[in-house]
């Protein structure tokens, strides 16, 4: 995800039920107000985007996002201004898309470095959130966070995750102060060729994944457990792994960033524990 707001240079429609923040007052003739994405914010959305970040998402995003498909949804912020002359102006200022999809439609590495392993539930990917600069530092995106961590909890996730530049230290420290953890380091994952990248010359940067888990402990545990019960039943085919994919990608896939699909994965933890499968086969061995 790439996210610009709250502090500097941070890199399907939403219910209307959904509970949103107070407006915002932004002076004494302004004030920024939540709803959701609709159909006929995918200009500014997209205005708004290249305004705010280094990559170009393709056109077909923005459709799918401002109408709703593949289970994408969000909010848009919407500051009302009172003109010269009294007449009442609308601007987008900040806006935030995720996706919420069964967990198996998440990338494998990604889940197993969650610790989610696979089997049933659903995920939430983060896939953008940004504010207009000018507006910036006034907690816009800490309250377009605060609304799609509401809609992953309203839709029992497992958990709400993100790839974000490892570059972007001020994107870090957003997402820490949103209790994230960081998962791992994900070497070479973005591409970046559109001549607005942080450094020039320079196209390919590592990515951060990370994740807050929404889920108590005995969710997790449950969907893990029904993944390796999977893994179990497949040893008799004798045929790879495929899980089913949306358009041709996995949930989470760069390659709608212009990405390296292939990943270098550095896990935080310095060595991961043996899954319930591999110790099964551990013990066969000995």
């Amino acid at each position: 995800t790439w996210v610009r707001g709250d502090n500097g240079d941070i890199a399907g429609t939403a219910p209307a039920s959904a509970a949103l923040p107070p407006q915002l007052q932004c002076g004494s003739n302004a004030a920024v107000s939540y709803r959701p994405i609709c159909p006929s914010d995918e200009d500014e959305l997209r205005a708004l985007h290249l305004a705010l970040f280094p990559i170009n998402y393709e056109p077909l995003f923005y459709t799918r996002t401002t109408r709703g498909y593949d289970d994408i949804f969000g909010w848009v912020a919407i500051e009302r201004q009172q003109g010269p002359s009294g007449e009442q102006r609308e601007e987008m200022v900040g806006f935030i898309t995720a996706r919420m999809a069964p967990l198996e439609e998440a990338d494998p590495k990604d889940r197993s470095l969650m610790g989610l392993g696979g089997g049933g539930g659903v995920v939430v990917y983060l896939l953008s959130i940004g504010t207009h600069t000018r507006l910036q530092q006034q907690g816009i995106a800490s309250d377009l966070l605060r609304l799609v961590e509401g809609r992953a909890r309203e839709g029992g996730a497992l958990a709400l995750y993100l790839h974000v530049a490892a570059y972007n230290t001020a994107a870090v420290a957003f997402y820490t102060r949103h209790k994230f953890r960081r998962v791992a380091l994900l070497k070479s994952f973005y591409s970046i060729t559109t001549e607005r990248q942080p450094k020039p010359g320079v196209s390919r940067y590592d990515a951060l994944l990370y994740v807050i888990m929404l889920a108590g402990e005995d969710k997790v545990a449950a969907a893990s457990w029904s993944h390796t019960l999977a893994q179990l039943r497949g040893l008799t085919t004798c045929l790879p792994w495929t899980p089913r994919r949306k358009n041709g990608l996995y949930l989470g896939n760069a390659s709608r960033f212009e990405a390296v699909p292939t990943r270098t994965v550095v896990p935080d933890s310095a060595r991961a524990a043996p899954s319930l499968l591999q110790r099964l086969f551990q013990r066969k061995a000995e």
